[in-house]
């Protein structure tokens, strides 16, 4: 599994409405029995020149390994694969292949996530400092009326009042 890169305060981000769409995608369900067939043919018909021991035992083995993903993983893993075999891929070949688009897959989820999440935080702080900002006057104003606090505890204990050219 590859490390997440923590999103930085100051990253600018995928707008959120990108992200939303990522995750409201639904899940594909898994491929099918007939398509895993379907996809196990693809793949042993681009190796035409080459003979495996057992066919029907190789076919089942792939079969079964693109049964545990959805249709358009085990599509895309036929295409790396073919690029990148000169020989049948194995049973594993075809399980780590898939494996590794869905970790893909499940890595742009989780990093579309994280960015509705920080898109969230920043929203809150914003909205934070808006607050701060509109009620700043308002607390000046009472300081200014009021004077500090420090300043008030200091006269009533007859001690010298911090800040003061005085002391």
């Amino acid at each position: 599994m590859q490390r997440r890169d923590p999103i930085t305060q100051n990253q600018q981000l995928v707008p959120l409405d990108y992200c939303r769409r990522i995750l409201a995608q639904p899940k594909p369900p898994r491929c099918s029995s007939e398509k895993a067939g379907e996809l196990a043919a693809m793949l042993i018909g681009s190796y035409p020149q080459q003979k495996v021991n057992d066919a029907r035992a190789y076919a089942l083995a792939v079969t079964i390994a693109f049964g545990r993903f959805p249709e358009w993983i085990g599509r895309r893993a036929i295409e790396d694969l073919i690029l990148s075999k000169y020989r049948y891929p194995t049973a594993a070949d075809v399980f780590k292949a898939c494996d590794e688009i869905q970790g893909r897959e499940n890595q742009r989820e989780r990093r579309a996530r994280d960015i509705v999440a920080e898109h969230e935080r920043r929203a809150a702080e914003a909205q934070r400092r808006a607050v701060v900002a509109r009620d700043r006057e308002k607390v000046l104003a009472k300081f200014e009326k009021h004077g500090s606090p420090s300043a008030r505890l200091a006269e009533e204990w007859g001690m010298p009042v911090p800040g003061d050219a005085n002391e």
